[in-house]
């Protein structure tokens, strides 16, 4: 159920980073958009043992995303 959802949004993450009309920032933003949308309807799918799980390990990405 899952898989679709990530390939969907990975499929828009490229087309995105292959858009040469928008700038580094619409790029990012657009990339952040995608994301949240994707991950709230993972989210959706989860057990609430897994929904736990899976906002714990985003939470944990955070902090390594914004230091690089």
């Amino acid at each position: 159920k899952i898989k679709p959802i990530v390939m969907d949004a990975s499929k828009a993450m490229k087309a995105v980073h292959e858009d040469e009309s928008l700038d580094r920032k619409a790029k990012m933003e657009k990339v952040m958009e995608i994301f949240k949308s994707h991950a709230d309807q993972v989210a959706a799918l989860l057990t609430p043992e897994q929904l736990a799980k899976f906002k714990e390990l985003r939470e944990k990405g955070k902090p390594a995303k914004a230091g690089q």
